[in-house]
């Protein structure tokens, strides 16, 4: 079944379909889908080796079940559970946005006020959908159970292509204050979707470095973009990762001994010209002969990273050839050199004092 056949059933209300669009997104990350409907109701099931992290992922399908706007549904009710579990460690409620041919009783019912992204390979910037009236006292578009679930993005798979109609200033103003994610939030979204060593040396230091990086990406990551994957890398010798979103790609550095992750690298996905990828990393052309070199600590994740979400937005040249890091090999370089003036001016120390006690010897003999 296509891409195209599988959105336009979910569309409909079919809970195969819809649990089929969450589990392109989130079964490569361990986690399994299962949905229902009990009469208006859709229950969706997520269930993991842990425990599926309620603040990232409730929203992640609220949002992306409100995309598809499915006419047979009313009210969507998320459940998380450890694999092997009966009973669900958590679960949060929602109501659904009311379309135009519901009867009129379900006409109180307002739509979240949250931004829209646009993917599936457009690389136009993302809207906000206009708010109508809303009932007195509520909040919009969900219950009171749902936290932080609205400051969360889409699911590319979930995503619509229809426009959306230009919402007021104010508006604008409400849905950016309301979906900016916070560092907490992104520190979760990196440790869920972020694809960094598991084990060994590296995997220490990226315990360490997320939540530096998901501060910077709270600092300078527009409430617009939507993160789609990121991926463990060195970049001009420092720890870093790349992070992709629907419009470009970015990357943010973490130097030895700085508290603070710097963006070091940005780059809008219709500025580049072509990219190079092999087993051992990532090139990326710009034009006037621009490059950037990245490189995997591991060459599995770095596989996982270019035949992902990456490839469905811009195509990939495979190559065996990645020329070495020249920023380490100063680096190594300079170490060797740092090595020889030190074993230089110790032997010279050393030569120096034997100088000096055969003077003295010399000067008052036994």
């Amino acid at each position: 079944m296509t891409q195209t056949e599988l959105l336009e059933l979910a569309k409909q209300g079919r809970p195969t379909a819809i649990a089929a669009l969450i589990n392109r997104s989130l079964e490569p990350k361990g986690i399994t889908a299962k949905a229902a409907l009990k009469g208006r109701c859709l229950q969706i099931t997520l269930a993991a080796p842990k425990v599926p992290n309620q603040k990232v992922l409730a929203g992640f399908i609220y949002q992306g079940v409100m995309k598809l706007a499915p006419e047979a549904i009313a009210s969507l009710k998320v459940l998380g559970l450890q694999t092997g579990q009966k009973a669900p460690a958590w679960s949060q409620e929602f109501k659904l946005s009311p379309q135009a041919e519901f009867s009129e009783e379900l006409s109180a019912i307002a739509p979240v006020e949250a931004p829209v992204s646009r993917t599936g390979g457009s690389r136009k910037s993302p809207t906000s959908n206009p708010s109508p009236s809303v009932k007195k006292g509520k909040t919009p578009g969900r219950t009171t159970q749902s936290g932080n679930g609205d400051r969360l993005k889409i699911p590319p798979q979930l995503a619509d292509n229809s426009a959306s109609v230009p919402p007021s200033t104010e508006q604008t103003a409400e849905s950016e204050r309301r979906s900016r994610l916070t560092a907490l939030d992104y520190e979760d979204l990196l440790r869920d979707i972020g694809q960094f060593p598991q084990t060994g040396k590296f995997s220490v230091d990226y315990y360490y470095a997320i939540p530096k990086i998901a501060q910077a990406l709270a600092e300078l990551m527009p409430s617009t973009s939507e993160i789609l994957d990121v991926v463990g890398v060195r970049y001009q010798g420092q720890l870093a990762c790349i992070v992709l979103t629907e419009r470009g790609l970015a990357c943010f550095s973490c130097p030895d001994f700085s508290r603070k992750a710097i963006k070091t690298f940005g780059v809008n996905l219709n500025k580049i010209s072509h990219l190079s990828a092999g087993k051992r990393g990532l090139i990326i052309y710009q034009p006037k002969s621009l490059k950037k070199h990245f490189y995997f600590y591991n060459k599995r994740l770095g596989k996982n990273f270019i035949e992902g979400k990456l490839s469905e937005f811009i195509s990939v040249e495979k190559t065996r050839f990645i020329p070495d890091d020249r920023h380490e090999v100063t680096l190594t370089l300079f170490g060797y050199f740092a090595l020889f003036l030190s074993l230089l001016v110790n032997l010279a120390g050393l030569g120096a004092g034997v100088w000096f006690l055969i003077q003295r010897m010399m000067e008052n003999p036994f």
